[in-house]
Protein backbone atom coordinates (compact mmCIF):
# COMPACT_ATOMS: atom_id res chain seq x y z
CA UNK A 1 0.00 0.00 0.00
CA UNK A 2 2.98 2.53 1.14
CA UNK A 3 4.57 1.85 -2.57
CA UNK A 4 0.80 2.53 -4.29
CA UNK A 5 0.52 5.78 -2.18
CA UNK A 6 3.98 6.62 -3.31
CA UNK A 7 3.44 6.54 -6.98
CA UNK A 8 0.02 8.30 -6.29
CA UNK A 9 1.44 10.76 -4.88
CA UNK A 10 4.26 10.89 -7.74
CA UNK A 11 1.24 11.10 -10.36
CA UNK A 12 -0.04 13.88 -8.37
CA UNK A 13 2.61 16.12 -8.79
CA UNK A 14 3.72 15.19 -12.26
CA UNK A 15 -0.25 16.00 -13.08
CA UNK A 16 -0.13 19.83 -10.84
CA UNK A 17 2.66 20.46 -13.21
CA UNK A 18 0.96 19.61 -16.37
CA UNK A 19 -1.51 21.52 -15.36
CA UNK A 20 0.59 24.71 -14.60
CA UNK A 21 2.03 24.06 -17.86
CA UNK A 22 -1.48 24.18 -19.28
CA UNK A 23 -1.90 27.88 -17.56
CA UNK A 24 0.77 29.42 -18.73
CA UNK A 25 0.56 28.69 -22.69
CA UNK A 26 -2.44 31.34 -22.61
CA UNK A 27 -0.59 33.55 -21.60
CA UNK A 28 2.45 33.20 -23.93
CA UNK A 29 0.47 33.09 -26.68
CA UNK A 30 -1.21 36.50 -25.93
CA UNK A 31 2.14 37.85 -25.34
CA UNK A 32 3.66 36.54 -28.79
CA UNK A 33 0.74 37.63 -30.16
CA UNK A 34 0.92 41.40 -28.65
CA UNK A 35 4.30 41.46 -29.90
CA UNK A 36 3.68 40.25 -33.35
CA UNK A 37 0.86 42.50 -33.66
CA UNK A 38 3.40 45.75 -32.46
CA UNK A 39 5.98 44.66 -35.36
CA UNK A 40 2.94 44.95 -37.89
CA UNK A 41 1.86 47.98 -36.81
CA UNK A 42 5.33 49.78 -36.75
CA UNK A 43 5.77 48.06 -40.29
CA UNK A 44 2.61 49.38 -41.45
CA UNK A 45 2.83 52.80 -39.80
CA UNK A 46 6.08 53.45 -41.36
CA UNK A 47 5.64 52.09 -44.74
CA UNK A 48 5.23 55.26 -46.60
CA UNK A 49 8.11 56.85 -45.13
CA UNK A 50 10.56 53.71 -46.46
CA UNK A 51 11.09 55.33 -50.12
CA UNK A 52 13.04 53.20 -52.75
CA UNK A 53 12.95 50.24 -50.77
CA UNK A 54 12.92 47.11 -52.78
CA UNK A 55 10.15 44.52 -51.83
CA UNK A 56 13.14 41.90 -51.31
CA UNK A 57 14.34 45.15 -48.98
CA UNK A 58 11.16 45.25 -47.21
CA UNK A 59 10.66 41.23 -46.95
CA UNK A 60 13.72 41.60 -44.91
CA UNK A 61 13.04 44.10 -42.57
CA UNK A 62 10.03 42.31 -41.80
CA UNK A 63 12.08 39.25 -41.15
CA UNK A 64 14.79 41.26 -39.01
CA UNK A 65 11.40 42.84 -37.03
CA UNK A 66 10.09 39.19 -36.22
CA UNK A 67 13.34 38.03 -35.26
CA UNK A 68 14.15 40.76 -32.96
CA UNK A 69 10.73 39.85 -31.55
CA UNK A 70 11.52 35.82 -31.12
CA UNK A 71 14.93 36.89 -29.65
CA UNK A 72 13.74 39.49 -27.14
CA UNK A 73 10.63 36.57 -26.05
CA UNK A 74 12.79 33.81 -26.13
CA UNK A 75 13.86 34.10 -22.23
CA UNK A 76 11.09 34.96 -20.83
CA UNK A 77 9.21 32.15 -22.59
CA UNK A 78 11.58 30.05 -21.19
CA UNK A 79 11.36 30.93 -17.56
CA UNK A 80 7.58 30.76 -17.79
CA UNK A 81 7.51 27.38 -18.96
CA UNK A 82 10.11 26.61 -16.61
CA UNK A 83 8.55 28.05 -13.28
CA UNK A 84 5.08 25.85 -14.44
CA UNK A 85 7.44 23.33 -14.73
CA UNK A 86 8.55 24.34 -10.79
CA UNK A 87 4.61 24.38 -9.82
CA UNK A 88 4.80 28.32 -10.01
CA UNK A 89 4.07 29.44 -13.09
CA UNK A 90 0.51 30.52 -12.44
CA UNK A 91 2.38 33.27 -10.15
CA UNK A 92 4.65 34.37 -13.32
CA UNK A 93 1.95 34.28 -15.58
CA UNK A 94 -0.30 36.90 -13.49
CA UNK A 95 2.80 38.88 -13.45
CA UNK A 96 3.50 38.97 -17.06
CA UNK A 97 -0.29 39.39 -17.98
CA UNK A 98 -0.42 42.31 -15.70
CA UNK A 99 2.60 44.17 -16.68
CA UNK A 100 1.65 43.91 -20.41
CA UNK A 101 -1.68 44.63 -20.05
CA UNK A 102 -2.94 41.18 -21.81
CA UNK A 103 -5.80 39.83 -22.25
CA UNK A 104 -5.58 35.75 -22.45
CA UNK A 105 -6.86 33.98 -25.28
CA UNK A 106 -9.64 30.93 -24.41
CA UNK A 107 -8.02 27.48 -23.23
CA UNK A 108 -9.60 26.17 -26.89
CA UNK A 109 -7.89 28.76 -28.99
CA UNK A 110 -4.19 27.94 -27.68
CA UNK A 111 -1.67 26.39 -30.18
CA UNK A 112 2.03 26.47 -28.63
CA UNK A 113 3.91 28.75 -30.21
CA UNK A 114 7.14 27.77 -31.80
CA UNK A 115 9.65 29.43 -32.58
CA UNK A 116 9.49 28.93 -36.33
CA UNK A 117 5.84 29.26 -36.84
CA UNK A 118 3.89 33.34 -36.30
CA UNK A 119 1.76 33.21 -32.99
CA UNK A 120 -1.87 32.80 -32.80
CA UNK A 121 -2.88 36.55 -32.51
CA UNK A 122 -4.35 37.44 -29.25
CA UNK A 123 -7.37 40.01 -28.18
CA UNK A 124 -6.02 44.34 -28.93
CA UNK A 125 -6.05 46.16 -25.78
CA UNK A 126 -5.15 49.62 -24.91
CA UNK A 127 -2.69 48.96 -22.89
CA UNK A 128 -0.89 46.97 -25.28
CA UNK A 129 0.34 50.27 -27.13
CA UNK A 130 2.72 50.07 -23.99
CA UNK A 131 4.55 46.95 -24.89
Amino acid sequence: ILKAEAVIEGEMKSFDRWLDGLEVLPTITSLRGAAQQLVERALADNSSKWEGMTESDRERLEQMAQTLVNRLLHEPTTRLRQAADEGTGHVYAEAVRELFGLDVVPEDEVEEPSQSEDPKPAKATENRNRL
